[in-house]
């Protein structure tokens, strides 16, 4: 079962951000950014109750290292 993922403009403004860093330092690293947070993001989706909880019901996964 696939869940519903909202992200939040605060969220999406943090991606923004990290993107432009990279875009900004050259290179195909926001491409290999970008990859890594759509795997992140597609795992919560399969399986939310996997990650841990770090405030409240907010559950929080890493990305893996890229470069």
């Amino acid at each position: 079962m696939e869940y519903d993922l909202i992200i939040k403009p605060k969220a999406q403004n943090d991606i923004k951000k990290a993107l432009d860093w990279y875009k900004a330092e050259g290179g195909n690293l926001p491409e290999k950014l970008l990859d890594k947070i759509d795997e992140s993001l597609e795992k919560i989706q399969q399986n939310p109750e996997h990650y841990q909880k770090r405030y409240h019901e907010i559950r929080i996964i890493f990305t893996k290292k890229f470069s």
